[in-house]
Parts: structure tokens; sequence; C-alpha cells
């Protein structure tokens, strides 16, 4: 076995814009390294797909690792030229003396090494849940409290998360889930570029307000049907007449489920789409 040093040139920290951390290291030999970690919909951008049998297969573990409820992350690596370097090390020192908009600077500097990565795979982390998690939750809601969770994962990890803890019912399958998925464009300033996606998910939204709608039309007449007037003379006590009042509310609320991603949210609190939005909300 042998030891190998590595002196570390850079480092980019993980942000919720970037959704990777990036870092460059020099061997005793001179031989700069780039290694990439971050969330799958980046990192496999930025990797070369030469190998498309090891990112399908890796791909596939990522969706598997989701769904069970673990937190992903995928992982790459390069080797960096002598030039590239250089071109970096220039950029990246100017960066860090500037005065205004240095952070932007710097991502820009790091921008010029990342890409045509070789992808290295992904590691999966189980994220327990804390005690009382699930009971907490089913406490909120019988006092009719919405609950809402936000989280930087992906949309399968949310789900299953969310079913865990208890957000999501039991009873809510998965093709019964109101998922709103959107990708803001590159140029969010521009009116004409945000018109098509917001559209959609206009479309979308109406839809499932009239699904929510349906639905409450639906218990209400159950309960309609089944609190049948009684107008035989009653004779029960005032405690008595009570329990058969409540035992008149329905047993299944119409509770629903809704997962957004955070394009789609940041489009929904538009003005466009805002009071659509509160209407499914309420």
């Amino acid at each position: 076995s042998f030891v190998r040093q590595f002196k570390v040139l850079g480092m980019l920290e993980f942000t919720a814009k970037r959704k990777r951390m990036t870092v460059l290291a020099q061997d005793e030999k001179g031989q700069v390294y780039l290694f990439c970690k971050g969330a799958d919909s980046v990192v496999f951008g930025l990797c070369v797909s030469d190998t498309p049998n090891v990112m399908s297969r890796t791909k596939r573990h990522v969706t598997s690792f989701a769904k069970s409820g673990s937190r992903t992350l995928v992982m790459a690596w390069k080797r960096v030229m002598q030039a590239e370097y250089e071109q970096f090390d220039k950029e990246f020192r100017n960066a860090q003396v500037a005065l205004t908009q240095r952070n932007e600077k710097i991502e820009q500097a790091f921008g010029i090494l990342e890409h045509s990565l070789q992808l290295l795979g992904c590691t999966a982390v189980e994220d327990q849940m804390q005690e009382q998690v699930p009971e907490t939750v089913q406490k909120l809601k019988e006092a009719s409290i919405k609950v809402i969770m936000l989280t930087g994962d992906k949309q399968e990890t949310a789900i299953s998360i969310g079913r865990q803890s208890g957000i999501i019912a039991e009873h809510i399958t998965t093709p019964q889930l109101m998922i709103l998925s959107a990708k803001v464009p590159n140029d969010s300033s521009d009116p004409l570029a945000l018109e098509k996606p917001m559209a959609q998910l206009q479309k979308k939204l109406n839809q499932f307000i009239e699904k929510c709608s349906m639905r409450q039309q639906e218990l209400a007449q159950d309960e309609l049907t089944t609190d049948e007037p009684n107008h035989q003379p009653s004779h029960k006590t005032p405690i008595a007449q009570e329990s058969t009042q409540l035992s008149s509310i329905p047993s299944q609320s119409p509770e629903n489920a809704l997962v957004i991603n955070g394009d789609a949210l940041e489009m929904c609190l538009h003005d466009f789409l805002l009071d659509d939005f509160i209407v499914l909300f309420k």
C-alpha cells in the first residue's frame, strides 16, 4: 500500500443555486485533478457520454435509492490539462480580489473547468426519521393545520419521506398525487419565455382545483346520504345526543397531497398564477 498526498488548489462550496461542490487538487507530480459531487440533475449534465452503460446504470441506482427515501449524490472527476488550469487560475485570482460580484466571478472561473467530467458513481445516505414525527403530523392534521415539507432532495425522495412521515396519507396512491413540475427558462425576466410554461402550469392548476372540488362534492353527498333525518321522538340524554351528532361527521376528509418542484413554485407565486394557487391550497 502507499499514500498519495494532494494539495488543494481551490474549492467552491455547495450552494442551492449550483447544486454541487467542486474541489481542485494537485498531486506530488504536479498533476491537477477536479473532483465534483452534487445533485444528479446537474452532475450528469457535466459528464461525457462515452460510457453510456455506466451512466444509465448509475441513473437507475439513483432513482432506486431515492424511491427508498435515501439522499443521493453523484460524483465525477477529470484530469485538468496545464493550459486549462492556467486559464482557470488567472480568472480565479482576479475573481478573489474583485470588489463587485465576487461570488459570481468565482463561479464563472470554476465553470471553465466543470465540463467533460468522468462519472464515478453515486452515494446514498439513509436519513432516519426523528422520533414522533408521524404522530406529530397526524395531530396537526386533526387540528386542520396544513403541513408543508420543504426539501432540496429529488422528487422521488420527497415523496418517500412524505409517506414515511404521514404528510402524504396512506390512502393516497401515486397516481392520485397532484404533481406540479416545471423549469424556469434561462432568461426568466423575458415575459415571452415564461408564457408557455406558465400556461401549462395554469392548465394543471385548474385541473387540480376541479378534482378537489369534485372530491368535496362527493364527500358532501355521502354525508347527506348517511345522515338521514330521524323523525322518531328521542329520549336520549344530552350527552348521548351529542355523541350521535359527532358520529355523523364523515370519517374521511377530502385530503389531497401536492408535490411541487422549486421552479414550479416560483412561477405559481407570480401574479398571473397566484390566485389559482391560493384557491388550490384552500
